[in-house]
Formats: structure tokens, sequence, C-alpha cells
């Protein structure tokens, strides 16, 4: 009998290993930052030759210092703290083992010209903590189109970092008044984790509208915001979110004033999801993660004049 427990245990082993080298294998797909040598700088455009760039011989994100990056947010999510800010207006290359994917740029907030390659935020938190790298979005979409980037989609998957994060859609938006309309969007969690997103049905509209605009309305080239009042808030209850698990979803409704004269026919409405603002490690949970960052979503409605 014993000598049937040992066989047992051996082949379970064997077993094992065999699966993390067939993981291994599955995920044999490299993702990393290359630092583009400083004599070969410049605000590259989409046509530019990646291989006539020169980079540092070593990557100046590594691999291994990757959790996840989530396709939602366009941002890395890493196992330490990485400094940004130093590295103010220069470019980069992302590769998938050794391959060049695409250029981009640190990009400093002073700067006054919007790059048109992607853009990583060059600043050491500000716009998120230290221990994540995030694409820049400016205005409402993402420099470089991030989106667009199959090759770097398809290369997250092989490797096993990909994370789809959350979907948001705007569900309806009313025009109540001239002044005031009502908006429901709907946000779902498509990962594989639970996934914490802050929640105006429990912090309150007003200090949810401090962390968004809510809904922009345009008609042709005029373009309608909100007056907001919203309520400064500098530290985040964790009460204020709602946990998602995978699969679930939410929907709000909310009323929104301080509009000048709102159009009625057909119109454009652009929503933005707000994600949290919080330090190093605050965004991991024991049984999740909190959504950082900024989703836009964009949908045509007909405005019937009250």
């Amino acid at each position: 009998m014993k000598y049937f427990v040992v066989l047992l245990f051996l082949t379970l082993i064997l077993s094992c290993t065999e699966n993390e080298n067939l993981h291994d294998e599955l995920n044999d797909t490299k993702i990393e930052i290359y630092l583009v040598e400083e004599n070969d700088q410049g605000f590259f455009n989409s046509e530019t030759e990646l291989n006539s760039l020169k980079t540092d011989e070593m990557p100046w994100l590594k691999h291994a210092e990757i959790l996840f990056y989530d396709w939602s947010s366009h941002m890395f999510f890493l196992k330490n703290e990485k400094e940004k800010g130093k590295y103010a207006t220069r470019n980069f290359i992302v590769k998938a083992n050794g391959e060049s994917l695409f250029a981009g740029v640190f990009f400093p907030a002073y700067m006054s010209s919007i790059p048109q390659i992607p853009a990583i935020w060059a600043h050491d938190n500000l716009f998120v903590p230290e221990d994540v790298v995030a694409f820049g979005q400016f205005g409402y979409s993402f420099t470089g189109d991030i989106e667009g980037q199959l090759d770097f989609k398809q290369a997250l998957i092989a490797s096993g970092l990909f994370r789809a994060g959350i979907n948001v859609e705007l569900v309806k938006v009313k025009r109540l008044n001239s002044k005031k309309l009502e908006y429901t969007f709907k946000v779902k969690n498509i990962d594989v984790v639970n996934i914490y997103v802050l929640d105006p049905q429990k912090m309150g509209a007003a200090r949810f509208h401090y962390f968004t605009n809510g809904v922009s309305v345009q008609v042709e080239q005029t373009s309608y915001f909100p007056n907001l009042e919203s309520t400064p808030t500098q530290n985040i209850e964790l009460d204020w979110y709602k946990k998602l698990h995978p699969g679930e979803s939410i929907t709000r409704t909310i009323e929104l004033e301080g509009y000048h004269n709102l159009p009625s026919g057909k119109v454009s409405c652009r929503f933005v999801f707000p994600g949290s603002q919080v330090e190093k490690g605050e965004w991991n949970r024991p049984d999740g993660r909190i959504w950082l960052g900024n989703y836009l979503t964009e949908k045509e409605f007909i405005f019937r004049k009250n």
C-alpha cells in the first residue's frame, strides 16, 4: 500500500510540473518597454519606421515587473513602483519578444502640444499611483489609437497579462428642460476577478460629479457642458464602491443640471465614467481590485422639447 501512495505522490508531482511547463509554453510572450536612445529622440508619427530607432540595451519596464494590463483603462499594473517623471519627453518602444509593436513618448502635462502617438504620463503619483504605468487620455480619446493596436492586444493575451476590465454603456439620456437632463449608464465587469467601481448611489451624485463632468452634448460643432455643482472629495470611502463580480453589472440614473439652453432633436452624448484615485497598492483588494482610469462612451439620442 505504501508503494502505491509513493507512486501516486510522484505522479502528482510530475503532473504539476508538466502543467507548469505547459503554462510557461502557452504564455511565453514577453511584453517590455525600451527607451529610445537620447540621440534618437523626437515626436514620431505613425509612419515612423520603428526598426530605424535605436533603443537602450536593457528594457525600462521588464516583463517580470508587470502584474497585468487592463485593456479598459490602458494601464500596466506593476509589482513595485516605477519612476516616470524623469523621463519626460523621452521616447519609448513597446516590444513583444524583442519585436517592436509601436513607439510612444513620456508626456508631461506642461507640454502644450498633444502627441499623435501613444503617450505615457510622465508624472509620479499625480494622475496614477507609482505602481501603475498609464497611457494618456486627452479629451475624449487616447493618443496614438491604443484601441487600434491589435498586435499589442494579441501579444498581451499570449503573454497572460491581458485583463478585460469593465465595459460602460450610456443607456439613455433624456432632456428634462433647457437646463437639466437625466442620464442612465451601465457598468459591467467583463474581467475574471472582482472589480470595485465608484457608485453614485452610494457616494451621492455631487461627489460622483467631482470625478466626472457627467454628460456633454454636441450638435454639429456646438457643444453643451454643465456648470457643475460638485462636492470636492479628497478621500474616497470604501463603502462608496460597488463590488462587481465577473459578469455582474449595475445601472444608475442621475439628474444633471447646469446646462445653458439644451437643444432638442438629434444629439450626440458623451460620458466619461471615472475611476478611483488611490495611492500605490491601494487598488489591490483582498477579493479583487479597484478600477482606475477613465472610460469614454458615446451615443446618439433624440432630445424632445418639453
